[in-house]
């Protein structure tokens, strides 16, 4: 409970996961007490709550929308398939090439779907207590249970152009590790024998995990299309089993006969060791493929840091600044605009900043281009006309990052009384 509502605190995405799953604790708590027309008043509510939500609340962007499997785009095996996708032009309630026009038909949309098991092989674990019966009376368990779940029907529904629905899968994933080691712990039940046994087929598990980086990332050949067709293929028979498996073991599980219900806890054993294996090796395996990433920029953000410290304390709090860095690539009318120190670090207001995620531009061009290169004019050819537009603005002051990508003209001093200067970051006042 501490771990969830530290997580909520941390990332906007893990608030509503955590209510979905204490609300889920609540309504199986009252349901196991036979108390089931509260629930329903319940349900009632919550529906009725979600739909003013929708109408009255939610959205303001159009940085994401409601589609179907989304999520599956982002790999290298439906990129392959479909080279010319593009998020904007796939508008429909399913992602494009699963239900129609498919050259492979209902395989293909059972081998995305098997796709998103594997991407979403963590959190599925947070199932436990729809198919465990030892679990089905313990609130703890639907909490976990309501966290994955609604974090997985986020990834399965909306549709994000930098796939941030995957980030509800990142806040739900240690939850969902809790609940399959509590799961498979349920299973063993100290037997050492049913231990080793799970131990053997985790192993197995782990010498399979490998397949998934053959599948997801084609590897050229003369026709990639093909491999990626047949890898669908083959993940949709492995769906398709996988999907018969757990079946049986639930079926299994919830016989009365003990012969059935130990043959299902021995299915469920090897199904759920495999899962873990899988996903044990899956962290290691990439820390050691994967390059490292170097540090990069770090005089920059040794300069930001002293910058910021220095405008909190020497400029009015309401004062409008205006930045000549915006892109973290060079700076255009459309890039990844996700800089946002000077309101961050420094707590002051922008004219324009990072603009990604704002609801005029959303992952596209900024909407005012023409104000956009008055901003950018005044660092580079400094004259007294577009510092009048600023000026007329609100703008009191322009922060500046001095670097091969960002020329800031000598003139600018000459127009403007520059404040301070590190080195890397200056900030001018205008007269």
């Amino acid at each position: 409970m501490l771990v969830s509502l530290a997580m909520a605190g941390a990332k906007a995405s893990a608030p509503g996961t955590v209510a979905a799953g204490l609300a889920l604790a609540l309504l199986a708590t009252l349901f196991l007490r036979r108390q089931r027309l509260l629930v329903g008043g319940l349900l009632l509510g919550y529906l009725a709550e979600s739909y003013l939500a929708s109408k009255l609340v939610a959205g303001g962007s159009g940085g994401s929308g409601l589609q179907l499997l989304s999520v599956v785009s982002l790999t290298g095996s439906y990129r392959a398939v479909n080279p010319g996708y593009h998020f904007s032009d796939s508008t429909g309630p399913v992602l494009d090439l699963l239900v129609s026009g498919t050259p492979v038909g209902p395989l293909f949309l059972l081998g995305a779907l098997t796709l998103v098991v594997l991407i979403l092989c963590r959190v599925l674990l947070g199932v436990a207590p729809l198919v465990e019966p030892r679990l089905r009376r313990d609130p703890v368990a639907w909490l976990l249970c309501g966290i994955c779940g609604s974090a997985t029907a986020a990834v399965l529904l909306i549709a994000h152009a930098g796939y941030s629905e995957l980030y509800f899968a990142y806040g739900a994933t240690p939850f969902g590790i809790v609940a399959g080691a509590w799961w498979l712990g349920e299973l063993i039940d100290g037997d050492a024998r049913a231990a080793r046994f799970a131990g053997a087929w985790a192993l197995v598990g782990a010498a399979l995990a490998g397949a998934f980086d053959w599948v997801q990332v084609p590897t050229g050949g003369e026709s990639p299309e093909t491999r990626v067709l047949t890898a669908y293929v083959a993940l949709a028979v492995a769906g398709l089993l996988l999907a018969l498996w757990f079946a049986v073991v639930a079926w299994r599980r919830n016989r009365r006969s003990a012969r059935h219900r130990d043959a299902g806890r021995r299915a469920a054993l090897i199904a759920l060791s495999i899962w873990v294996g899988s996903i044990a090796v899956s962290g290691p395996w990439m820390a050691v493929t994967e390059p490292v990433a170097q540090p990069t920029r770090t005089d920059t953000t040794a300069a930001v840091a002293t910058a910021s410290a220095w405008i909190r304390d020497n400029t009015p709090r309401d004062a409008l600044f205006t930045s000549n860095w915006h892109c973290e690539t060079y700076e255009a009318v459309q890039c990844p605009s996700r800089v946002w120190w000077a309101s961050g670090l420094a707590g002051r207001r922008m004219l324009i900043e990072g603009w990604s995620y704002t609801p005029q531009s959303a992952h596209a061009p900024f909407f005012d281009p023409a104000l956009l290169e008055i901003n950018q004019r005044a660092y580079i050819l400094p004259n007294e006309a577009d510092l009048d537009v600023l000026r007329g603005r609100g703008v009191e002051y322009l922060v500046a990052i001095k670097n091969p990508t960002h020329y800031v003209s000598p003139q600018l001093a000459t127009l403007t009384d520059k404040v301070y200067d590190n080195g890397v970051i200056a900030v001018y006042r205008i007269r």
